[in-house]
């Protein structure tokens, strides 16, 4: 009876967080810093976020955490490996640096991001100085939709830092009911064995 209850459970519960999931949006992943360039893998689509008031920009930004070494003042270009979403082209890579207000790293492309789509884009971004702080305690890079300088016209996209992966919640739920299910399983059998 309880087993039929983890399953009927995990039936009702494992489709809402895999939906949850493919509504995510933008997800990014696997990224590295050294103190002169930011790697990143992202993959999703913008069409489930607000437009920003700039919409052919990509900007990462860095006042979250530690990770910001960079002057006060001045910025130096940037040179993208690849563009970040499929299919677009770069009207201009951008700079980084602190322009009056927080650290930022941006981008401009030909077209609207506007339902733009990633798929598994493994990103480089180089810039002309060492910005980066290589030891940061609390390394956080925040990606935005818009011009990273002005609130009014970006739109927030997501977080990465380069730790140690967390489990993501789906692969948890399977863990633990497959524990729980081999425990019922070894439990029915130590029944058995004692009924005999």
């Amino acid at each position: 009876m309880v087993a039929r209850n983890l399953i009927r459970m995990a039936c009702v519960v494992l489709p809402i967080i895999i939906a949850a999931q493919v509504q995510a949006g933008v997800v990014f992943s696997d990224l590295s810093y050294t103190s002169n360039s930011l790697t990143f893998t992202i993959d999703g689509q913008l069409s489930g976020y607000a437009t920003p008031g700039q919409d052919d920009q990509f900007s990462i930004r860095y006042e979250s955490g530690d990770v910001w070494a960079g002057t006060t003042s001045g910025s130096s270009a940037n040179s993208w490996s690849t563009p970040v979403f499929d299919g677009t082209t770069f009207s201009l890579q951008g700079n980084t640096g602190d322009f009056g207000g927080p650290p930022y790293t941006w981008s401009m492309y030909t077209a609207s991001l506007q339902d733009a789509v990633a798929t598994h884009r493994t990103v480089t971004v180089t810039f002309g100085d060492n910005y980066l702080n290589t030891n940061a305690l609390n390394p956080i890079f925040d990606f935005y939709w818009g011009n990273g300088h002005v609130e009014s016209t970006q739109t927030f996209i997501g977080s990465a830092s380069p730790v140690s992966a967390v489990p993501e919640p789906t692969s948890m739920l399977i863990f633990g009911a497959g524990t729980i299910g081999m425990g019922l399983v070894a439990r029915r059998r130590a029944m058995r064995r004692t009924t005999v």
